[in-house]
């Protein structure tokens, strides 16, 4: 076996005669030279409005605010807003960048919000209109849209105008809530900014409804506070969205609507729909023939949790089920007889479009209540809470068998664990905590358990001595941790308690923590309840107890007979951001999955991860790590990442290797490893290499660290 570091020794000879390619640091200022002559005067600024030249030119700051103040629509059809544009100080604007630096350009959209024969809100329908006719299929769709032809008068106060609208307004309800909803942009010294805003007004005269079934909060969840933008980044507030995504428009390219209620299921859906797993891809053509496939979109937690997104004021609405809204989902489910091909009939046979489907799906209860049907076992009401505290650990010295006292809750009750044995109880030791390398999992309770279970006086709590196999090494240095993992079944399903972890002194006098890198708080803002491997580990700082930089993916990686194959690492530092950088890398990345390679299948089941798409910009790192932790330099006490090259030693039937061989190891530098996990060109490798001495010292922060000419702190703010 061959082992060769990436980078290491061998290329110190190439080190010393290759340029870094940074600059060293920069040296001490110099003294302040003497004060120069005074500079010519500036020209005169722009004319005002009242023809004195540059007497009303203002200085604005940066930014937009937008605010409409008022809506009309008068008898002969004409429809005006008010509104109020502002640099981020409040300073009025001028719309076209004369008077303060910066034109701004506004359009807007007005329409009218329905309302159900039982009072709750319906959808919107636009009266701003245009046509759209498909270049593939001829059909002709009338899409609602932004106004045109409308004119912009300026008021008295800096900054505030009527926009009268170019479309003749035809009143369809004067009762009934009308919402002018406007986008606008910036531009100033090539920073674009853009704000949008809505106003609700009823033309008759009373309060206005609103339609929230869906918060903006609740998508940034996921897309990143203010990411969310759509058609060129203008459109990001989801109150705007919904005036022009309503049921009145449909991609005639396609045939697809793009109703907001129907739209956004599909997306989020994506490779879960029944229609694209039996083969039919789920696609809108857009702006300019743009092809959006939706196919691949992977929900980062069970589509049916329908509150991760439905969190607003009218969420009872959405659980009013109609054939529009519910085969957006199970969109192979046809409410004709006979179905279309492909599509299976409704179990309640054929209904008509305004079918009263809450006969039998009411929002809860009943035949087949809508909210009763989309529960999983995690957020069934009736599900059992199991709960995990670890109270001591002891016996912690280099070569003894600790000692572990914890305590187990179900439902808030402590759980005889002994009389009734948990599906399954582990602990994990791993160390040190100043960055693991090393890792021992013990079965408690479960099959092939080991150890010493018993009561520990009050009820509830028990001690656990692990086996004289799973001792701390006899070398272990400084602070350790152990964290536990349990689960029981409900409904066919793994119920896992929250992993708790606990670091421990083995040489060090008090025990120092493990650093707090990702905060499960923010994984579970997109993934809800973050459960892995079968749904029995919880917690991010319980996942690194395993996923350490010695961690390759040696178990699930493919055992073809007839090649070798390189072996990725599980480092969690690594294999986390390759999982969500997932259609942004440049290379491929797979991992194997439960299912190991074995005789009959060679290859495993491997997780390829390069179509993901990750919902916020990659680069806001913010939005899983804690503050401060993606800062460089990381430090000397960071363990390379391993990764293999592995081939066949010993072949068996079918092209399955019976025996493996190590052909190469690597292992790449931590800050290497971490920032190459994305940036994973092999130029971006091959700049690392450079960089890095042959002992390994990555002079990365020289360039990347606070305060240096590439900063990746400042690279990586959101």
């Amino acid at each position: 076996m061959t082992v060769r570091t990436f980078p290491r020794a061998s290329l110190l000879a190439a080190l010393a005669l290759t340029p870094l390619a940074c600059e060293g640091p920069e040296g001490p200022p110099g003294d302040v030279g003497p004060e120069g002559p005074e500079g010519p005067s500036g020209s005169d600024g722009p004319t005002g409005p009242d023809g004195d030249p540059g007497d009303d030119a203002v200085f604005a700051g940066p930014g937009l605010e937008l605010e409409i103040t008022g809506a009309d629509i008068g008898d002969d059809g004409v429809a005006t807003a008010t509104f109020r544009i502002t640099d981020e100080d409040g300073l009025g604007l001028d719309k076209d960048g004369l008077i303060t630096q910066g034109p701004v350009s506004a359009s807007f959209v007005l329409a009218w919000l329905g309302e159900g024969d039982d009072e709750r809100v319906g959808q919107y329908t636009a009266y701003t209109t245009r046509e759209v006719t498909s270049e593939i299929t001829g059909d002709t769709a009338v899409q609602a849209s932004a106004d045109q032809g409308g004119t912009f008068e300026p008021l008295e106060e800096r900054g505030t105008y009527l926009y009268t609208f170019g479309t003749e307004i035809d009143v369809e309800d004067q009762d009934a809530t009308h919402t002018v909803a406007t986008y606008a942009t910036r531009q100033v010294e090539g920073e674009r900014y853009v704000a949008n805003a809505t106003y609700d007004f009823v033309p008759a005269g009373g309060e206005a409804k609103t339609r929230e079934l869906v918060t903006q909060e609740a998508c940034e969840a996921c897309h990143g506070e203010g990411e969310l933008e759509a058609h060129g980044g203008a459109r990001r507030d989801f109150e705007l969205c919904i005036t022009c995504h309503s049921p009145q428009t449909w991609d005639p390219d396609t045939g697809n609507t793009v109703d907001m209620a129907v739209m956004i299921h599909k997306i989020h859906a994506g490779a879960e729909l029944p229609s694209v797993q039996a083969g039919e891809p789920y696609k809108l053509i857009g702006f300019g023939q743009r092809v959006h496939d939706y196919s691949d979109v992977v929900y980062p937690q069970p589509i049916q949790n329908c509150e991760s997104c439905h969190d607003g004021p009218d969420n009872d609405t959405h659980l009013m089920a109609t054939t529009d809204n519910c085969s957006s989902c199970h969109d192979t489910t046809s409410f004709e007889d006979p179905p279309p091909d492909g599509m299976e009939l409704h179990a309640g046979g054929p209904q008509p479009d305004d079918a009263n489907c809450t006969v039998c799906h009411a929002a809860e209860g009943g035949l087949s209540g809508v909210r009763d049907v989309h529960y999983t076992p995690l957020t069934h009401p009736d599900r059992p809470v199991l709960t995990l505290d670890i109270l001591e650990v002891s016996n912690t010295g280099q070569g003894e068998s600790p000692e572990l006292t914890f305590r187990v809750e179900e439902s808030g009750e402590p759980r005889d664990i002994i009389a009734e044995p948990l599906d399954g109880l582990r602990a994990t030791i791993a160390g040190p905590n100043v960055d693991f390398a090393y890792h021992d999992e013990t079965v408690i309770q479960g099959n092939n358990a080991v150890g010493t279970l018993g009561p520990a006086g009050s009820p509830g709590e028990f001690v656990y001595s692990f086996d004289a196999a799973d001792a701390i090494p006899t070398d272990a240095e400084g602070s350790y941790t152990i964290g536990m993992e349990g689960h029981l079944r409900f409904q066919g399903a793994r119920i896992p308690a929250y992993s708790p972890t606990q670091p421990f002194a083995v040489t060090d006098d008090d025990a120092l923590a493990r650093r707090k890198v990702v905060s499960t708080e923010k994984c579970e803002q997109c993934h809800d309840t973050l459960a892995a491997h079968g749904g029995q580990r919880m917690n991010a700082q319980y996942c690194i107890t395993c996923h350490n930089p010695t961690l390759a993916n040696e178990s699930g990686a493919p055992r073809p007979a007839d090649r070798e194959v390189f072996v990725e690492s599980t480092d969690f530092r690594v294999m986390i951001h390759k999982i969500h950088a997932g259609q942004m890398l440049t290379q491929s990345y797979a991992l194997g999955g439960f299912q190991f390679p074995s005789p009959d299948n060679p290859e495993g089941t491997q997780h390829v991860f390069n179509d993901l798409r990750y919902p916020a910009p990659l680069e806001d790192c913010s939005q899983c790590h804690e503050a401060g932790t993606y800062d460089l330099p990381l430090g000397p006490d960071f363990v390379d990442t391993v990764t293999l090259v592995r081939d066949c030693a010993v072949p068996g039937d079918d092209n399955y290797c019976e025996e493996l061989n190590v052909v190469e190891t690597f292992e790449t530098p931590a800050e290497t490893a971490a920032c190459t996990s994305c940036h994973d060109s092999p130029a971006t490798a091959a700049h690392a290499v450079i960089n890095t001495t042959g002992a390994g010292d990555e002079s990365c922060a020289t360039c990347h660290g606070p305060g240096a000419a590439y900063d990746a702190t400042e690279a990586h703010l959101p």
